[in-house]
């Protein structure tokens, strides 16, 4: 995931403009563990819009959150993680 910025300035380059990655992905799985969430729970939030996945990415058919989404939701529902 790369900032509009960052792309238009690698494309502005000759696409030889280091490009810096800003964003944790996490699958499904990995961002229920990580809210320390059952499947079945992570499930519930994402069916709500509570978790919003990237839109238009997935990581071998999965849908994926980036870190922040996953921070956001964590401090909306004063989880410590």
């Amino acid at each position: 995931v790369f900032s509009r910025e960052q792309l238009d300035d690698y494309k502005a380059h000759d696409q030889r403009t280091a490009i810096e990655f800003i964003a944790t992905l996490y699958t499904f799985d990995s961002a229920a563990a990580y809210l320390h969430l059952d499947p079945k729970e992570m499930r519930e939030l994402v069916a709500a819009g509570e978790i919003v996945p990237v839109d238009k990415v997935t990581i071998g058919g999965q849908f994926v959150y980036t870190g922040e989404e996953l921070e956001r939701v964590a401090a909306a529902r004063g989880w410590e993680l």
